[in-house]
C-alpha cells in the first residue's frame, strides 16, 4: 500500500503502476480468500482512488481501473451498501476519462458492478448512475457506444423497467437514434423470454 501513495517527483510513477500490477496479480493468482480480501477492501480502495484521478500518468489510472475491475470480480459478491457507494462515484468518473481504454475498462467494471448489485440497493443512487451513463450511449465512438450498452444491459438485470424508462425518457435527446432504440428492444426482448 505504501507504494501506491502519491508523492511528488514523476520517478515514483513506475513504482506505483508496479505496486498496483502486484495487487491484481495477488488476486488473479488467489493468494488471499475474497473473504480476507474484501475485509481489507476499504484500505485498498481509498490507496487506489488516487491512482484512478492521476492527472500525470495514463498509464496508472488504466492500471488501476483494471485492478478495480479485478476487485469487483474477486470479492463483489462480498460487497456490502457501503462498498457499492464507495465504488460507484470513482468508476463514472472514469467514463469521462480522456484514453478511450480506460473508459472500456471502465464500462467492464460497471458492468461486474451491476451483476453483484442486490436489487435492494439504493433506488436513487442507481437511476442517478443510469443518468450518468445513458450520456455516454451517445458517444461519436462506436466502440464506446457499444461498451455503455453492455453496461446498460446489466443494470437492466437489477432493474429493467427503470433502465427502459429512463433510456425512453432520454432517447429524443440521442443524436444516434438508432443505438438507444435497438438497445431498449433488446432489454424488452430480454425481458420476455
Amino acid at each position: 500500500m505504501p507504494c501506491i501513495e502519491w508523492r511528488s517527483g514523476i520517478p515514483n510513477v513506475k513504482i506505483r503502476e508496479a505496486a498496483i500490477i502486484c495487487l491484481k496479480k495477488l488476486l488473479d493468482n488467489e493468494v488471499i480468500s475474497p473473504e480476507e480480501f474484501h475485509r481489507n477492501f476499504r484500505d485498498v480502495f481509498n490507496n487506489i482512488k488516487n491512482c484512478l484521478d492521476d492527472d500525470f500518468s495514463s498509464d496508472i489510472r488504466f492500471a488501476s481501473i483494471v485492478l478495480v475491475k479485478n476487485m469487483i470480480r474477486y470479492s463483489g459478491k462480498n460487497f456490502g451498501y457501503e462498498d457499492f457507494k464507495e465504488v460507484y462515484p470513482e468508476l463514472l468518473k472514469r467514463l469521462d476519462d480522456s484514453q478511450d481504454g480506460i473508459r472500456i475498462e471502465a464500462c467492464k467494471s460497471l458492468e461486474l458492478f451491476f451483476h453483484h448489485l442486490p436489487q435492494d440497493w439504493a433506488l436513487n443512487l442507481f437511476e442517478y448512475m443510469l443518468d450518468n451513463i445513458f450520456v455516454h450511449l451517445d458517444d461519436s465512438e462506436e466502440i464506446i457506444q457499444k461498451a455503455i450498452a453492455e453496461v446498460l444491459k446489466a443494470a437492466a438485470t437489477v432493474h429493467p423497467d427503470k433502465v427502459i424508462g429512463i433510456g425512453s425518457a432520454m432517447s429524443k435527446k440521442f443524436k444516434h437514434q438508432i443505438v438507444i432504440e435497438n438497445l431498449l428492444n433488446d432489454i424488452r426482448n430480454t425481458q420476455k423470454i
